[in-house]
C-alpha cells in the first residue's frame, strides 16, 4: 500500500509541475499514474471503504494541487510568458500605394491564382481574378485586398 501512495504523490507531482512546463504530456502522465495508484491502492486492501476513501483522497489532493499551482502561476511573473498581452509593436503589414488601380504590369511568377507581379519595377503579391495566368503575360490592377493586388489580363483595345 505504501507503494501505491508513493506512486499516487509522483502522478500529483506531475500535474503540479504541468502548469509550469505547458504541453499536456505530464498532465496525462499524472492522470494515468494517478489511475494506477487508485488501482494497486485496491488491488492491495481488502476493504472497499478503505479504497473507495483513498480514491476520494486522490480527487480531493488533485484539486487542491491544481488550485495551489494556479495560485503559484499567479504570483509568479511567468503568468504572462505564455501568451501575447499586447500587441506587437513595430510590426505592421506592407500597404499597398492606392494608386494602383488600374495600372498595367507583368507576371513575373504563374498566377495559378497567387502568385508574384512587376507594377512599376515593384514586385507585388498578386491573385488573378479569373483563370491562370502565365509568367509575362501583361496584367492590369483590378483592386487591392490588404497586402496583395487582385489582377486580370490586360484586354487588348481594338479601334
Amino acid at each position: 500500500m505504501i507503494v501505491a501512495i508513493l506512486i499516487g504523490l509522483i502522478g500529483l507531482l506531475c500535474f503540479y509541475m504541468e502548469f509550469f512546463v505547458p504541453g499536456g504530456v505530464l498532465a496525462i502522465t499524472g492522470f494515468m499514474i494517478l489511475i494506477g495508484s487508485a488501482v494497486a491502492f485496491c488491488l492491495k486492501t481488502d476493504s472497499l471503504a478503505l479504497g473507495f476513501t483513498y480514491v476520494l483522497f486522490l480527487l480531493i489532493a488533485a484539486t487542491l494541487t491544481c488550485y495551489i499551482a494556479i495560485k503559484q502561476v499567479k504570483k509568479s511573473g511567468k503568468r504572462n510568458s505564455f501568451f501575447l498581452q499586447k500587441s506587437q509593436e513595430g510590426f505592421s503589414v506592407e500597404k499597398i500605394e492606392e494608386n494602383l488601380l488600374g495600372k498595367t504590369g507583368i507576371v513575373c511568377t504563374e498566377l495559378k491564382p497567387s502568385g508574384h507581379v512587376r507594377i512599376e519595377d515593384k514586385v507585388y503579391q498578386a491573385t488573378s481574378s479569373g483563370p491562370f495566368l502565365a509568367k509575362g503575360s501583361v496584367i492590369e490592377v483590378m483592386e487591392m485586398k490588404g497586402s496583395h493586388v487582385v489582377v486580370k489580363i490586360k484586354e487588348e483595345k481594338s479601334v
